[in-house]
């Protein structure tokens, strides 16, 4: 699924590295999470990906009502703010075929209001006392 990206990059030394001051994707994530903050949205990570210009964002986790639209909001929000920038905001799930890292996505959990992880079998046949509930 994908375009190839252009000359074949792969660049992994990108990955994780903080946004240069020389590149203006930098400005533009500033404003974003700027923005962001000024909805109650907290974005906690701004980072490179492994992707030739291609960056991250993650926010805070919370109830997935809410999150699915601070996800939408983001979204809407990111593609503003990089449009006044000069830049586009490319949102699909993988716009480049065979580049690692490329491509939005979520990251989730699902935990009881205690803390028990849903998708940890031990710990949910540990908080039932079951050792059947997951078998």
């Amino acid at each position: 699924i994908g375009k190839d990206a252009p000359r074949g990059q792969e660049m992994c030394d990108h990955y994780m590295a903080p946004p240069s001051l020389a590149n203006p994707a930098l400005a533009c994530m500033q404003e974003i999470q700027d923005e962001c903050w000024r909805l109650g949205i907290p974005l906690k990570t701004r980072h490179r990906e492994v992707a030739p210009n291609q960056y991250e964002f993650a926010p805070l986790y919370g109830y997935n009502t809410t999150q699915i639209d601070q996800n939408l909001m983001v979204m809407q929000i990111i593609e503003e703010v990089s449009a006044r920038h000069g830049l586009a905001a490319l949102l699909q799930e993988k716009p480049f075929n065979d580049v690692n890292g490329s491509g939005k996505h979520n990251n989730w959990s699902i935990a009881t209001e205690d803390g028990t992880m849903m998708l940890h079998p031990a710990k949910i046949n540990a908080a039932t006392g079951n050792p059947a509930s997951f078998a």
